[in-house]
């Protein structure tokens, strides 16, 4: 009867042990691997960090420092949190700094997750020549485009303007010659008649 009684009360012992490790099997196989970050480095400045957006995510949070490494989570240059998406992704945007080759972006980064926050830790961007290159591209060198374009149609509308009023003072010099000629052909033919007249008042 012990004996019985013994495995019995080992059996309800094992079961919330064995409970509970199927649902820590679960949880980390379900677990939530917080997206990768992207950086953006901006032309003349400024710079920008950001993870895609996905359902479930209500939180995006940066935190970060240039050029020296962290000591702890509290230690850093710039700590944003952004509570809401734009076209696609959750972006923190600095627009004064001044990011140039050789500089070294450390950050961490927190999502919110469906109510719980996942951290990425000891994150770090090395600015160089060709990415600022490439980013400048994606960014300023769009800019300057459309102002190229703008400059070329604004180049185009006073051309266009400039060859208007040229054929406009050749319409005006050509209809001034013809009420010259308009003018000079009446007064010869006035002319001829006084002579007609002259002539019949001899005759």
């Amino acid at each position: 009867m012990d004996s019985v009684t013994l495995k019995e009360a080992t059996r309800q012992l094992m079961w919330p042990h064995l409970a509970l490790i199927f649902c820590l099997a679960v949880a980390s196989s379900n677990a939530y691997n917080v997206p990768n970050a992207t950086v953006k480095v901006n032309t003349p400045r400024g710079f920008e960090v950001s993870i895609p957006d996905e359902p479930g995510i209500s939180l995006f949070a940066f935190h970060g420092k240039l050029n020296e490494e962290m000591d702890d989570l509290s230690d850093q240059t710039w700590a944003t949190d952004i509570v809401s998406s734009r076209n696609g992704r959750w972006t923190y945007r600095n627009r004064l700094q001044k990011l140039q080759p050789g500089d070294v972006l450390y950050y961490w980064i927190t999502v919110r997750y469906n109510g719980l926050d996942y951290h990425n830790y000891n994150l770090e961007y090395k600015v160089c020549e060709e990415t600022k290159g490439q980013r400048s591209t994606e960014t300023s060198d769009g800019g300057d485009a459309n102002q190229g374009n703008a400059r070329r149609t604004e180049s185009g509308v006073g051309n266009v303007g400039k060859k208007d009023q040229a054929a406009s003072k050749r319409i005006e010099v050509g209809k001034a010659d013809n009420d010259d000629s308009q003018r000079i052909n009446v007064e010869h033919a006035d002319h001829e008649n006084s002579h007609r007249i002259n002539l019949y008042k001899f005759t």
